[in-house]
C-alpha cells in the first residue's frame, strides 16, 4: 500500500534495514516494503494515543526515542512527541524505583536518560527486536549526546531549570506529582483502550519488521544498560549494586582490595550468633561489614514480634528492613550521630555494605567486665538526644552499639523509626537495659542508674523512663534471665527515674 503524503516523516536505522514513520493527516495506516526500506504510516492521533495510552501496545512509540537519521516536516511536532512520552515513562518508571528503594526514593539520584533506558529494557522481552535497535544507539556516544539535548529542552519545558545529567529524584517530586496527576485513571484507559481495539486489528509496525531481525534478536546479547537499568542510579552516600556483577566482586572493587585478592583469599566472619552481619577480613585489612537481610537469622525478628505483642512491632520485611537502615544511617549521620559508611547497597538481592568500625560492641565490654558504668551513662545521653531528634532505634541491644576508645557507634539501624510515642522511647531505654543481662548479670542497678543519669542529664523524656519500668517490657526477657535481677534492674530503673 502506497502511503501519503505524511505531516512528518521519521527515518531510523534498524539494523541493516531503514524504518520510516510517517504521521499521516487522515489515513489510519499505510505498509510498505521496498526492499532494506521499511515504510509504516499511522495518524498523527493515533501515535499520541499509543505515547500517553499505549493504544498500539508501545509498539510505535519506543522508536520516538531513537535519534532519526532524517526528519522531514514539523521538527517542532517530532520534540513535542518526544517529550510527551518520556515525561510519561519518567512518571511511571520513578513507581517502579519507589517499589525497590521505597522511602530512600527521596535520596536517589538518576541520570537523565534512566526512564528510557528502564523502558526499552522491559519491552524488548515482548518486543525483541528493540534489542538489537537500542543496543547499537547505546553503543553510539552521539546518540547520548542526542537525548541530553532533548530531554535538556523537556525539562526547560516544564519550568525546570537546574539540569544535570545525574539529577536527584527529589528535585523532580513536583513535577512528578503534577504529572502523575494529571495521568488518567486505569478505569478511564482501560475505557480508552476498548475503544480503539479496532486499531490493533489493523497491520501493525510488528509485521513490517523483517523475519531475520527477529531470529537475530531471539540470541542477540543486549547492552549492559539494558539487562540492568540500575547502573544508571545511584543513592546520595553509597553505589547501587548490579545485578550484573556479584555483589563482593562490586564490593572488592570500591574498597580498592581487587589486588589484593589475587594474592591473599578473602575471609569472612560473622558479627555474632544472632547477627545477620558478616565482617569482610583481607590481609589484616577490613574494609566493611556486609549484612544479609535474608539471613537465617533473619528468623529472630518473627520470634521478637511474637514476644512484643504488646509492645512496639518489629519490622519483618527483608527490603523494607534494608531500605530503612539506610535511611536511618543516612538521617542520623546528617544530625551529627557517629554512624558507619554505606558503600554498596543492592535492594535487590537484599543485601548491604558499611565501613568497618575498628573496636569493641558493648556487649562484649560487658563480658569482658570493661568499664560499663561511663558508657552506659554515655548510652543513656544517645537516647535521649535520639528521642528529642523524634528518632526510636528499637533494637537497642548493647551489639548494636561499638565503642572505639573515644565514641560510641550507632549500627544496624534497620528497626530504627520516628519515636512518636512515650511506648516507642520507653522501649529504647527499657531493651538497652535488660538486654544487657543477657551478657552480665553483675550490678544491675548500678547500670540502671547509669543509663537514666545520662539519660536524664541530656535532656531525656522522666515519663519515658517510668513507662520504661512497667512490667510489660520486662516480660519478654523473664525467660532468659533470673527474675530476682530483672527486679532489681526494674526497681532502679523507677527509683532513678522519680528521684532524678
Amino acid at each position: 500500500m502506497e502511503c501519503p503524503k505524511p505531516l512528518l516523516s521519521l527515518r531510523y536505522r534498524v539494523g541493516k534495514y531503514v524504518l520510516e514513520i510517517m504521521l499521516l493527516e487522515s489515513e489510519r495506516y499505510c505498509l510498505a516494503r521496498r526492499g532494506e526500506e521499511i515504510v509504516f504510516g499511522t495518524s498523527a492521533e493515533t501515535l499520541n494515543r499509543d505515547i500517553h495510552e499505549s493504544a498500539l501496545g508501545e509498539t510505535v512509540a519506543p522508536f520516538i526515542l531513537l535519534k532519526p537519521v532524517n526528519v522531514v516536516g514539523d521538527r517542532s511536532l517530532a520534540e513535542k512527541l518526544f517529550c510527551e512520552y518520556y515525561l510519561r515513562i519518567l512518571v511511571e518508571e520513578y513507581e517502579g524505583l519507589r517499589k525497590i528503594f521505597q522511602r530512600n526514593i527521596e535520596r536517589l539520584l538518576i541520570s537523565t536518560i534512566y526512564p528510557i533506558v528502564a523502558r526499552i529494557s522491559r519491552l524488548q522481552t515482548t518486543y525483541t527486536w528493540l534489542k538489537i535497535v537500542f543496543s547499537e544507539h547505546l553503543r553510539d556516544n552521539g546518540y547520548y549526546s542526542w537525548l541530553h539535548g532533548m530531554i535538556y529542552s523537556c525539562f526547560r519545558e516544564e519550568g525546570f531549570e537546574q539540569f544535570s545529567r545525574l539529577i536527584p529524584l527529589r528535585s523532580l517530586m513536583h513535577l512528578l506529582q503534577d504529572k502523575k496527576g494529571a495521568e488518567k485513571k486505569i478505569s478511564t484507559r482501560i475505557a480508552t483502550m476498548t475503544r480503539i481495539a479496532a486499531e490493533l486489528a489493523s497491520p501493525s509496525i510488528i509485521q513490517a519488521i523483517p523475519g531475520s531481525l527477529l531470529i537475530e534478536s531471539i540470541s542477540y546479547k543486549p547492552h549492559p544498560l539494558l539487562r540492568d537499568p540500575l547502573l544508571l542510579t545511584r543513592l546520595d552516600a553509597a553505589r547501587v549494586a548490579t545485578k550484573l556483577l556479584d555483589f563482593y566482586e562490586q564490593l572488592y572493587a570500591l574498597t580498592g582490595l581487587s589486588k589484593l585478592i589475587k594474592k591473599n583469599k578473602p575471609m569472612t566472619k560473622r558479627a555474632g550468633l544472632v547477627r545477620s552481619a558478616v565482617t569482610l577480613e583481607v590481609s589484616g585489612i577490613r574494609p566493611a561489614v556486609v549484612k544479609r537481610y535474608r539471613d537465617i537469622t533473619a528468623f529472630k525478628w518473627i520470634v521478637a514480634a511474637i514476644l512484643s505483642l504488646p509492645l512496639p512491632r518489629p519490622i519483618l520485611g527483608t527490603r523494607a528492613r534494608l531500605n530503612n537502615e539506610y535511611y536511618y544511617n543516612r538521617l542520623l549521620s546528617e544530625l551529627g550521630y557517629n554512624v558507619p559508611r554505606p558503600i554498596l547497597v543492592d535492594p535487590r538481592r537484599r543485601i548491604a555494605a558499611y565501613t568497618y568500625i575498628d573496636g569493641k560492641d558493648l556487649s562484649i565490654i560487658l563480658q569482658e567486665d570493661g568499664d560499663i558504668k561511663s558508657l552506659f551513662y554515655s548510652l543513656g545521653g544517645i537516647l535521649a538526644s535520639l528521642h528529642r531528634d523524634g528518632v526510636s532505634l528499637w533494637d537497642t541491644n548493647p551489639s548494636n552499639f561499638i565503642y572505639d576508645g573515644k565514641n560510641l557507634y550507632l549500627v544496624d539501624l534497620e528497626q530504627a523509626r520516628e519515636a512518636r510515642t512515650v511506648s516507642e522511647k520507653a522501649f529504647d531505654i527499657a531493651v538497652a537495659l535488660y538486654y544487657s543481662l543477657l551478657y552480665n548479670t553483675k550490678n544491675p542497678a548500678e547500670r540502671a542508674e547509669s543509663l537514666v543519669k545520662g539519660y536524664m542529664d541530656a535532656g531525656g523524656n522522666r515519663d519515658a523512663v517510668i513507662e520504661a519500668a512497667k512490667y510489660k517490657y520486662m516480660a519478654p526477657f523473664m525467660t532468659s534471665i533470673p527474675p530476682n535481677i530483672l527486679e532489681k534492674m526494674r526497681k532502679a530503673l523507677l527509683h532513678s527515674a522519680l528521684g532524678s
